[in-house]
């Protein structure tokens, strides 16, 4: 079990400009981490910031974005002012406009002088296998990520294995510390699928079915009631539900793979095209085909042609959200969520988790001079403090005076707008006196959202739902973190939270079904949620040279397996051919480029533990 989380509760009862813990919030000794490096530019207490010793400067460079609409000097914004306020770091920063961010990050790797920080540019794994793994230029930050320097992060990592495996780099190092994107609220965030209850009744059924074989006769009995109808709805460019019976026989993948993609079947990665039971996959859909299950314009249309059918009212099942083409809520509540599918093949309803994880958004120069610091202010954002500051900005609370000497910050109950949302007013004299009218000009004058790419910055709405507050004012979410208790103060603290959070995921509040959101997130939680599960990782790691072969085989194996694929459920190339064409798509490198997928699968289940 890990020890307690100290430097949240010290940096959440710090005083305004850096002051020490307030009287009577410390603990024990020996329940603290008394930490004391070598180097003497760092405060050897980890319980409590300013980061740097008494009497010394530090300066740290950042490289980081800025949104083309909203051009602002850094400085301007709180969050630095205050992070250099309560760390004592000088932050150097360049900030780049996202339109020429990718030319500016080609040309600083190319230097190879990299800053001390790169925050929220965007890095890809290719970057980190590239930049990291190849040429040395990133921060290996797996030294640092240890309870004295990162206790927040690895009891994240503890929690939550999948975390460290998708920051967990080929080589096993972390060239970027991850983030979360939303884990606690993903209800109706993964592949979607609805079927029409209109049609259902009309045909006898009351729920979705729950076997292969029962959705088939569904359709089928869809067809006959009205022949006009298109039971299946989607095309094989856009929207393809053939994913949905693959999915049924046991391959568990994205809404965007009939065939040619990973998937995991029977815990092994496996490219669908390339396994025998694909060949009854591809009978399935031909005899679609010919039925007019699926419609014959399937291999031509685009997805304004599928949303057209779905908004003329002739689909009986659409892949994807209804009130997205039929906005009127009487014509999108009668359409209820599929749920996962048995087959003679797969005996588990299974369904591929949304991924909440992500990386990219915190790296440093391997010639950094200050690791260690680095790793100590980064762990802040990975606790529930942090959390909030990255997201509601220099508050505690309504009412209250802000982090930074001098700011104010409240929340205008009294005059609700008429859109239900409620005006933020911000005094700092440093900064500006503004006010902000709604979440989206605070957000970008104020709050830190453009660098919320770092961090455990994803679960603060389902925090705010849990607690009863009203949804819809934005730094309502501030208050919700205060009442589950800002900070981690024990071991029970924390495990508390996740009690809270996962009772959260398995037994949200109910939805709203009236509204367009509440509608389909709630049918989806009803008929897919408990079926969720992960599968091959959103988040893969590969060699410069495996890149290469990737890219190689998309541009020809997988285009030319696609195409043979269509002629097969046509009927252009007849079913008898299926063995031949695997020889023939094994001569092309198809067992080398499954290969390849093999190779991520299993450093990601090493990383899995």
């Amino acid at each position: 079990m890990k020890k307690l989380l100290c430097l949240v509760l010290a940096f959440a009862m710090l005083a305004m400009s850096g002051a020490a813990l307030a009287d009577g919030l410390t603990y024990a000794s020996d329940g603290l981490y008394q930490y004391n490096p070598d180097y003497d530019y760092m405060a050897t207490d980890c319980n409590s910031w300013p980061l740097v010793a008494e009497g010394e400067s530090l300066t740290l460079t950042v490289f980081t974005h800025m949104e083309d609409a909203h051009p602002t000097d850094p400085h301007d914004l709180w969050f630095w002012n205050w992070l250099e306020a309560q760390t004592g770091i000088t932050f150097e920063i360049e900030q780049v406009l996202d339109s020429a961010l990718s030319e500016r990050k080609s040309l600083l790797f190319a230097s190879a002088d990299l800053p001390d920080i790169l925050l929220c540019v965007g890095l890809t794994t290719t970057d980190m296998m590239n930049y990291g793994a190849g040429e040395g230029l990133l921060l290996d930050y797996t030294p640092y990520i240890t309870e004295e320097l990162m206790p927040n992060l690895c009891l994240v990592f503890d929690e939550f294995p999948i975390f460290k495996a998708n920051a967990t780099a080929a080589d096993g190092k972390i060239y970027s510390l991850p983030y979360n994107r939303g884990y606690f609220s993903p209800y109706g965030e993964s592949n979607r699928i609805f079927i029409d209850t209109n049609r259902m009744e009309a045909v006898g059924l009351t729920e979705p079915p729950k076997t292969l074989d029962d959705f088939i006769a569904m359709l089928y009995a869809f067809k006959e009631a009205d022949p006009d109808c298109i039971p299946l709805g989607g095309a094989n460019e856009s929207m393809n539900p053939g994913y949905y019976i693959l999915n049924a026989m046991g391959f568990l993948g994205n809404s965007s793979n009939y065939g040619t993609k990973i998937t995991v079947r029977e815990g092994e990665a496996v490219l669908p095209v390339g396994d025998p039971l694909f060949k009854e996959y591809l009978k399935i859909m031909h005899q679609f085909y010919e039925d007019g299950i699926i419609a014959n314009s399937f291999f031509t249309d685009d997805g304004t042609a599928v949303n057209a059918k779905m908004s003329e009212g002739k689909l009986g099942v659409y892949p994807f959200v209804p009130f997205t083409v039929t906005p009127n809520y009487e014509d999108y509540s009668h359409w209820v969520s599929f749920t996962p599918l048995t087959s003679e093949w797969n005996d588990k309803q299974q369904w591929l988790e949304y991924n909440c994880w992500d990386v990219g958004g915190f790296a440093s120069s391997a010639e950094t001079e200050y690791p260690e610091i680095i790793a100590r202010l980064a762990d802040f954002f990975y606790s529930d403090y942090g959390f909030m500051m990255i997201w509601d900005g220099p508050r505690m609370g309504n009412n209250t005076m802000g982090i930074l000497q001098g700011a104010y910050t409240y929340i205008d109950y009294e005059n609700l707008r008429a859109d239900g949302l409620a005006t933020i007013k911000t005094i700092t004299p440093e900064i500006d006196d503004g006010t902000y009218d709604g979440d989206y000009d605070f957000k970008y004058s104020i709050v830190g959202g453009p660098y919320a790419s770092f961090g455990l910055n994803g679960g603060h709405v389902a925090t705010s739902r849990a607690v009863g507050l009203p949804e819809g004012i934005y730094a309502d979410r501030a208050d919700a973190m205060q009442l589950r208790g800002i900070g981690w103060k024990s071991e029970d603290d924390f495990n508390y939270y996740v009690e809270h959070y996962m009772e959260y995921k398995t037994n949200p509040p109910t939805f709203d079904t009236h509204t367009t959101e509440g509608q389909f997130r709630g049918s989806m939680y009803e008929w897919v949620t408990p079926y969720e599960t992960s599968g091959f990782p959103a988040i893969t790691y590969y060699t410069l040279e495996e890149t290469e072969e990737l890219s190689d085989y998309n541009a020809t194996l997988k285009v030319y397996a696609e195409g043979e694929i269509a002629k097969f459920i046509s009927g252009d190339r007849d079913i008898e051919e299926y063995d031949a064409f695997v020889t023939e798509l094994e001569g092309m490198g198809l067992r080398e480029w499954e290969n390849i997928f093999k190779g991520a699968w299993a450093n990601y289940q090493a990383a899995m533990g």
